[in-house]
Protein backbone atom coordinates (compact mmCIF):
# COMPACT_ATOMS: atom_id res chain seq x y z
CA UNK A 1 0.00 0.00 0.00
CA UNK A 2 1.42 3.53 -0.87
CA UNK A 3 2.07 5.60 1.90
CA UNK A 4 2.33 9.45 1.62
CA UNK A 5 3.43 11.79 4.24
CA UNK A 6 3.18 15.99 4.13
CA UNK A 7 5.25 18.50 5.75
CA UNK A 8 5.39 22.16 6.07
CA UNK A 9 7.24 24.48 8.18
CA UNK A 10 8.29 28.09 8.26
CA UNK A 11 10.65 30.30 9.71
CA UNK A 12 10.78 34.14 11.37
CA UNK A 13 13.83 35.18 11.24
CA UNK A 14 13.48 38.10 14.37
CA UNK A 15 12.11 35.08 16.71
CA UNK A 16 13.77 31.88 15.80
CA UNK A 17 11.24 29.61 15.66
CA UNK A 18 10.86 26.22 13.64
CA UNK A 19 7.22 24.81 13.76
CA UNK A 20 7.09 21.09 12.20
CA UNK A 21 3.86 19.77 11.91
CA UNK A 22 2.74 16.13 10.89
CA UNK A 23 -0.34 14.75 9.29
CA UNK A 24 -0.94 10.53 8.78
CA UNK A 25 -2.99 10.41 5.45
CA UNK A 26 -3.61 6.57 5.74
CA UNK A 27 -5.88 4.77 7.87
CA UNK A 28 -3.49 1.80 8.38
CA UNK A 29 -0.65 3.79 9.61
CA UNK A 30 1.49 6.64 9.16
CA UNK A 31 5.16 8.00 8.99
CA UNK A 32 6.93 11.02 11.06
CA UNK A 33 9.42 13.03 10.72
CA UNK A 34 12.28 13.06 13.60
CA UNK A 35 10.59 15.35 16.08
CA UNK A 36 7.31 13.12 16.53
CA UNK A 37 7.19 10.72 19.58
CA UNK A 38 4.63 7.91 20.88
CA UNK A 39 3.92 7.92 24.20
CA UNK A 40 4.52 5.41 26.49
CA UNK A 41 2.42 4.92 29.44
CA UNK A 42 5.43 3.15 31.93
CA UNK A 43 8.10 5.99 30.65
CA UNK A 44 8.71 9.38 32.06
CA UNK A 45 7.78 11.80 29.73
CA UNK A 46 10.28 13.15 26.65
CA UNK A 47 11.29 16.32 25.60
CA UNK A 48 12.19 16.64 22.21
CA UNK A 49 14.46 19.30 21.68
CA UNK A 50 15.21 20.51 17.62
CA UNK A 51 17.47 23.33 17.18
CA UNK A 52 18.20 25.22 13.78
CA UNK A 53 20.75 27.16 12.09
CA UNK A 54 20.42 30.59 13.17
CA UNK A 55 21.99 34.15 12.22
CA UNK A 56 20.15 36.69 14.58
CA UNK A 57 22.20 38.48 17.39
CA UNK A 58 19.55 39.30 19.96
CA UNK A 59 19.07 36.01 22.25
CA UNK A 60 15.12 35.38 23.11
CA UNK A 61 13.41 33.61 25.75
CA UNK A 62 12.23 30.26 25.42
CA UNK A 63 9.08 28.97 24.65
CA UNK A 64 7.80 25.21 24.37
CA UNK A 65 4.13 24.75 22.41
CA UNK A 66 2.74 21.40 22.06
CA UNK A 67 -0.14 20.23 19.48
CA UNK A 68 -2.06 17.38 19.49
CA UNK A 69 -3.18 15.98 15.61
CA UNK A 70 -5.89 13.40 15.82
CA UNK A 71 -5.29 10.64 13.65
CA UNK A 72 -8.10 9.04 11.08
CA UNK A 73 -7.32 5.45 12.19
CA UNK A 74 -7.02 4.21 15.94
CA UNK A 75 -3.10 5.14 16.32
CA UNK A 76 -2.53 7.27 19.38
CA UNK A 77 -2.40 10.94 18.97
CA UNK A 78 0.94 12.19 17.68
CA UNK A 79 2.27 14.94 19.90
CA UNK A 80 4.35 17.68 18.15
CA UNK A 81 6.59 19.76 19.89
CA UNK A 82 7.76 23.00 18.88
CA UNK A 83 10.95 24.95 20.93
CA UNK A 84 11.82 28.16 20.49
CA UNK A 85 14.97 28.51 22.51
CA UNK A 86 18.14 31.26 22.94
CA UNK A 87 21.23 30.90 21.21
CA UNK A 88 24.58 32.69 21.27
CA UNK A 89 25.67 34.80 18.09
CA UNK A 90 27.18 31.49 16.32
CA UNK A 91 26.22 29.06 13.78
CA UNK A 92 24.92 26.04 14.94
CA UNK A 93 24.05 22.82 12.68
CA UNK A 94 20.46 21.46 13.30
CA UNK A 95 20.76 18.47 15.54
CA UNK A 96 17.62 16.60 17.26
CA UNK A 97 18.25 15.08 20.30
CA UNK A 98 16.03 13.25 23.22
CA UNK A 99 16.63 13.42 26.95
CA UNK A 100 15.20 11.89 30.11
CA UNK A 101 15.60 14.76 33.38
CA UNK A 102 17.89 12.58 36.27
CA UNK A 103 16.22 12.21 39.37
CA UNK A 104 17.43 15.40 41.72
CA UNK A 105 20.44 14.35 43.71
CA UNK A 106 20.72 14.04 47.25
CA UNK A 107 23.29 15.45 48.97
CA UNK A 108 24.13 13.95 52.42
CA UNK A 109 26.15 16.56 55.26
CA UNK A 110 28.56 15.28 57.15
CA UNK A 111 30.15 16.70 60.22
CA UNK A 112 33.49 15.85 60.98
CA UNK A 113 33.90 14.12 64.40
CA UNK A 114 37.31 14.97 65.68
CA UNK A 115 38.66 12.50 68.43
CA UNK A 116 41.78 12.90 71.11
CA UNK A 117 43.37 10.35 73.14
CA UNK A 118 44.80 12.90 75.68
CA UNK A 119 42.57 12.36 79.01
CA UNK A 120 40.30 14.46 80.28
CA UNK A 121 38.99 14.85 84.00
CA UNK A 122 35.52 12.78 83.44
CA UNK A 123 34.33 10.86 80.11
CA UNK A 124 33.81 7.53 78.65
CA UNK A 125 37.48 6.77 78.08
CA UNK A 126 38.96 4.71 80.92
CA UNK A 127 41.82 2.96 79.16
CA UNK A 128 44.78 3.89 76.87
CA UNK A 129 47.87 2.06 75.64
CA UNK A 130 50.78 4.06 75.99
CA UNK A 131 55.03 4.35 76.13
CA UNK A 132 56.39 5.08 79.01
CA UNK A 133 59.07 7.60 78.25
CA UNK A 134 60.52 8.06 82.22
CA UNK A 135 60.27 6.33 85.51
CA UNK A 136 60.12 9.27 87.78
CA UNK A 137 59.87 7.14 90.64
CA UNK A 138 58.32 3.70 91.76
CA UNK A 139 54.91 4.78 91.70
CA UNK A 140 54.86 8.03 89.21
CA UNK A 141 55.91 7.33 85.31
CA UNK A 142 55.72 10.10 82.40
CA UNK A 143 54.01 8.12 79.40
CA UNK A 144 53.67 9.54 76.22
CA UNK A 145 49.85 8.91 73.96
CA UNK A 146 49.53 7.68 70.92
CA UNK A 147 48.81 11.30 69.80
CA UNK A 148 52.11 12.52 70.98
CA UNK A 149 51.64 14.27 73.91
CA UNK A 150 52.79 13.02 77.52
CA UNK A 151 52.21 13.30 80.94
CA UNK A 152 53.08 12.21 84.48
CA UNK A 153 50.85 9.32 85.91
CA UNK A 154 50.50 8.21 89.08
CA UNK A 155 49.80 4.57 90.51
CA UNK A 156 46.77 4.18 92.04
CA UNK A 157 46.68 2.66 95.24
CA UNK A 158 50.07 2.10 96.10
CA UNK A 159 52.78 4.41 97.55
CA UNK A 160 56.20 3.44 97.19
CA UNK A 161 59.06 5.19 99.62
CA UNK A 162 60.14 8.68 98.20
CA UNK A 163 63.49 9.55 96.65
CA UNK A 164 63.39 13.21 95.93
CA UNK A 165 61.71 14.09 99.45
CA UNK A 166 61.32 13.03 102.67
CA UNK A 167 60.23 9.76 103.63
CA UNK A 168 57.70 9.98 106.89
CA UNK A 169 58.68 6.32 108.74
CA UNK A 170 55.33 6.43 110.26
CA UNK A 171 53.58 5.62 107.29
CA UNK A 172 54.95 2.82 107.03
CA UNK A 173 54.03 0.37 110.09
CA UNK A 174 57.12 -1.22 111.73
CA UNK A 175 59.43 0.90 110.56
CA UNK A 176 61.09 3.38 113.34
CA UNK A 177 60.56 7.34 112.90
CA UNK A 178 64.60 7.72 113.03
CA UNK A 179 67.42 8.81 110.68
CA UNK A 180 68.10 5.07 110.27
CA UNK A 181 64.21 4.72 109.50
CA UNK A 182 64.26 6.83 106.95
CA UNK A 183 67.97 6.31 105.84
CA UNK A 184 66.18 2.45 105.01
CA UNK A 185 62.91 3.79 103.74
CA UNK A 186 64.96 5.66 101.25
CA UNK A 187 67.38 2.88 99.86
CA UNK A 188 64.04 1.05 99.24
CA UNK A 189 62.67 3.77 97.64
CA UNK A 190 65.54 3.58 94.96
CA UNK A 191 64.93 0.01 94.76
CA UNK A 192 61.25 0.44 93.95
CA UNK A 193 62.32 3.04 91.17
CA UNK A 194 64.76 0.87 89.79
CA UNK A 195 62.47 -2.43 89.44
CA UNK A 196 59.87 -0.28 88.01
CA UNK A 197 62.81 1.04 85.40
CA UNK A 198 63.06 -2.90 84.77
CA UNK A 199 59.54 -3.77 84.39
CA UNK A 200 58.24 -0.94 82.35
CA UNK A 201 60.58 1.93 81.07
CA UNK A 202 60.69 2.02 77.35
CA UNK A 203 57.82 -0.39 77.03
CA UNK A 204 54.16 -0.29 75.92
CA UNK A 205 51.56 -0.25 78.56
CA UNK A 206 47.97 -0.14 78.79
CA UNK A 207 46.76 2.33 81.78
CA UNK A 208 42.99 2.02 83.17
CA UNK A 209 41.60 4.50 85.46
CA UNK A 210 39.10 3.04 88.02
CA UNK A 211 35.39 4.46 88.50
CA UNK A 212 35.73 4.03 91.77
CA UNK A 213 38.43 6.00 92.55
CA UNK A 214 39.30 9.81 92.10
CA UNK A 215 40.41 10.40 88.35
CA UNK A 216 43.18 12.73 89.03
CA UNK A 217 44.93 13.29 92.18
CA UNK A 218 45.60 16.55 94.48
CA UNK A 219 48.69 17.28 91.65
CA UNK A 220 46.63 16.92 89.12
CA UNK A 221 48.63 13.52 87.43
CA UNK A 222 45.97 10.82 85.99
CA UNK A 223 45.31 8.03 88.73
CA UNK A 224 46.23 4.41 86.50
CA UNK A 225 46.92 0.93 87.09
CA UNK A 226 49.55 -0.12 84.36
CA UNK A 227 49.67 -3.58 83.09
CA UNK A 228 52.12 -4.81 80.70
CA UNK A 229 50.18 -7.44 79.74
CA UNK A 230 46.26 -8.91 80.39
CA UNK A 231 47.35 -10.41 84.22
CA UNK A 232 48.98 -8.59 87.08
CA UNK A 233 48.96 -4.77 87.26
CA UNK A 234 52.20 -3.61 88.45
CA UNK A 235 50.51 -2.02 91.32
CA UNK A 236 50.12 -5.31 92.80
CA UNK A 237 53.28 -6.56 92.25
CA UNK A 238 54.95 -3.49 93.92
CA UNK A 239 52.83 -4.60 97.26
CA UNK A 240 53.63 -8.13 96.36
CA UNK A 241 57.21 -7.91 96.39
CA UNK A 242 57.61 -5.22 99.62
CA UNK A 243 58.58 -2.17 96.95
CA UNK A 244 55.46 -0.05 98.62
CA UNK A 245 52.33 0.05 100.86
CA UNK A 246 49.32 0.03 99.97
CA UNK A 247 47.86 4.05 99.87
CA UNK A 248 44.64 4.61 102.01
CA UNK A 249 41.77 5.64 99.60
CA UNK A 250 39.27 4.20 97.90
CA UNK A 251 39.66 1.86 94.81
CA UNK A 252 37.94 -1.12 93.28
CA UNK A 253 40.85 -3.45 94.28
CA UNK A 254 41.55 -2.43 97.65
CA UNK A 255 40.62 -5.41 99.17
CA UNK A 256 42.93 -7.60 96.94
CA UNK A 257 46.02 -4.77 97.69
CA UNK A 258 45.18 -5.28 101.60
CA UNK A 259 45.77 -9.27 101.59
CA UNK A 260 49.09 -8.60 99.33
CA UNK A 261 50.48 -6.02 102.14
CA UNK A 262 49.45 -8.05 105.27
CA UNK A 263 50.93 -11.52 103.41
CA UNK A 264 54.38 -9.11 102.57
CA UNK A 265 54.28 -7.95 106.20
CA UNK A 266 53.31 -11.53 107.67
CA UNK A 267 56.55 -12.88 105.49
CA UNK A 268 59.18 -9.88 105.95
CA UNK A 269 59.42 -9.02 102.24
CA UNK A 270 61.10 -6.60 100.87
CA UNK A 271 61.05 -3.13 102.97
CA UNK A 272 58.98 -4.89 106.01
CA UNK A 273 62.17 -6.87 106.49
CA UNK A 274 63.64 -3.76 108.81
CA UNK A 275 65.71 -4.96 111.80
CA UNK A 276 66.90 -2.40 114.51
CA UNK A 277 70.36 -2.25 115.24
CA UNK A 278 71.79 -5.43 117.41
CA UNK A 279 73.08 -2.53 120.32
CA UNK A 280 69.14 -2.27 120.66
CA UNK A 281 69.26 1.53 120.77
CA UNK A 282 67.60 3.98 119.04
CA UNK A 283 67.85 2.88 115.75
CA UNK A 284 70.30 5.30 114.45
CA UNK A 285 73.66 4.74 117.53
CA UNK A 286 76.94 3.87 117.13
CA UNK A 287 76.05 4.55 112.69
CA UNK A 288 76.58 7.47 110.07
CA UNK A 289 72.82 7.78 110.24
CA UNK A 290 73.56 8.99 113.94
CA UNK A 291 74.23 12.67 112.03
CA UNK A 292 71.04 14.72 111.94
CA UNK A 293 70.12 18.23 110.21
CA UNK A 294 69.19 20.08 113.65
CA UNK A 295 69.05 24.11 112.25
CA UNK A 296 68.98 26.38 108.95
CA UNK A 297 69.67 29.33 108.35
CA UNK A 298 69.68 29.86 104.72
CA UNK A 299 68.52 33.57 104.82
CA UNK A 300 71.15 35.53 106.35
CA UNK A 301 69.93 39.45 107.63
CA UNK A 302 70.45 41.50 104.44
CA UNK A 303 72.58 40.88 101.63
CA UNK A 304 73.47 37.31 101.83
CA UNK A 305 76.51 37.22 99.83
CA UNK A 306 77.35 40.52 101.72
CA UNK A 307 76.91 38.22 105.11
CA UNK A 308 78.53 34.64 104.61
CA UNK A 309 78.37 34.11 108.15
CA UNK A 310 74.78 34.04 108.82
CA UNK A 311 74.25 31.59 106.44
CA UNK A 312 74.80 28.43 108.56
CA UNK A 313 73.60 24.37 109.08
CA UNK A 314 74.31 23.13 112.26
CA UNK A 315 74.59 18.93 112.37
CA UNK A 316 74.08 16.71 115.74
CA UNK A 317 75.48 13.51 116.77
CA UNK A 318 72.44 12.20 118.42
CA UNK A 319 73.88 9.13 119.11
CA UNK A 320 75.93 7.51 121.76
CA UNK A 321 79.40 7.34 120.13
CA UNK A 322 81.49 9.73 118.74
CA UNK A 323 81.41 10.16 114.96
CA UNK A 324 84.28 10.43 112.61
CA UNK A 325 83.62 13.30 109.96
CA UNK A 326 86.94 13.32 108.35
CA UNK A 327 86.29 13.25 104.57
CA UNK A 328 82.79 13.55 103.94
CA UNK A 329 80.97 15.82 101.85
CA UNK A 330 78.31 18.66 102.10
CA UNK A 331 76.46 19.90 99.10
CA UNK A 332 73.24 21.75 98.10
CA UNK A 333 71.48 20.72 95.10
CA UNK A 334 73.13 23.03 92.71
CA UNK A 335 76.40 20.53 93.31
CA UNK A 336 78.19 23.04 95.58
CA UNK A 337 80.57 20.79 97.54
CA UNK A 338 82.66 21.24 100.76
CA UNK A 339 85.02 18.41 102.06
CA UNK A 340 85.03 17.99 105.90
CA UNK A 341 88.87 18.64 106.85
CA UNK A 342 90.18 16.12 109.77
CA UNK A 343 87.06 15.83 112.13
CA UNK A 344 85.56 14.20 114.89
CA UNK A 345 82.28 15.02 116.08
CA UNK A 346 81.50 14.05 119.57
CA UNK A 347 78.64 12.27 120.98
CA UNK A 348 75.15 14.25 121.50
CA UNK A 349 77.28 17.18 120.20
CA UNK A 350 76.66 20.20 117.48
CA UNK A 351 78.84 21.21 114.67
CA UNK A 352 78.08 24.55 112.66
CA UNK A 353 79.38 24.54 109.33
CA UNK A 354 79.66 28.97 107.85
CA UNK A 355 79.17 29.79 104.25
CA UNK A 356 81.76 32.29 104.86
CA UNK A 357 85.69 32.23 106.15
CA UNK A 358 86.95 31.43 109.33
CA UNK A 359 89.07 29.75 111.81
CA UNK A 360 87.40 25.56 112.37
CA UNK A 361 87.15 24.47 115.81
CA UNK A 362 85.73 21.72 117.75
CA UNK A 363 82.10 23.36 117.15
CA UNK A 364 82.13 25.57 114.11
CA UNK A 365 83.51 24.63 110.38
CA UNK A 366 84.02 27.22 107.68
CA UNK A 367 82.81 26.46 103.58
CA UNK A 368 85.58 29.55 102.92
CA UNK A 369 83.12 30.46 100.12
CA UNK A 370 83.05 34.07 98.13
CA UNK A 371 79.30 33.63 97.76
CA UNK A 372 75.76 32.29 99.61
CA UNK A 373 75.33 28.66 98.83
CA UNK A 374 71.82 27.64 100.29
CA UNK A 375 68.48 28.86 98.80
CA UNK A 376 66.24 30.92 100.90
CA UNK A 377 63.48 29.85 98.79
CA UNK A 378 64.52 26.07 99.69
CA UNK A 379 67.14 23.62 98.76
CA UNK A 380 68.78 19.94 99.21
CA UNK A 381 71.14 19.05 101.97
CA UNK A 382 73.19 15.78 100.81
CA UNK A 383 75.66 14.18 103.24
CA UNK A 384 77.61 11.98 101.78
CA UNK A 385 80.44 9.56 103.66
CA UNK A 386 84.08 8.88 102.73
CA UNK A 387 82.95 5.69 101.47
CA UNK A 388 80.08 7.15 99.06
CA UNK A 389 77.34 6.41 101.34
CA UNK A 390 74.36 9.35 101.42
CA UNK A 391 73.21 9.78 105.01
CA UNK A 392 71.18 12.82 104.55
CA UNK A 393 69.18 13.76 101.81
CA UNK A 394 67.02 16.73 103.33
CA UNK A 395 64.75 19.30 101.71
CA UNK A 396 64.03 22.32 103.07
CA UNK A 397 61.27 25.02 102.09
Amino acid sequence: MMVFAGCSSSTTADTDTTTTTTTALTTESYTTIDTTIQPVETTPATVVQSTSTTTTQQPVSTTIRTTTIASTTSTPPVTTVTTTASVPPTTTPSTTRSTTAPPAATTTSTTPTTTTEEPVDSGPKTSWTVEVVRVVDGDTYEVEFPDGHTEDVRLLGVDTPEVHVENTPDEFEGIPTTQDGEDWLRDWGHKASEFARTEVSGETVIIKTDDRADRRGSYGRLLVYVYTDDSKSVNEMLIEQGYARMYDSEFSQRSEFASDEQTAQGNHVGLWNYEAPEDGGDGDSGSASQLVVSNIQADAPGNDHDNLNEEYITFTNEGDDELTLTSWTIEDAANHQYSVPEFTLGAHESVTLYTGSGSNSANELFWGSGSAIWNNGGDTIIVTTSSGETVIQKEYN
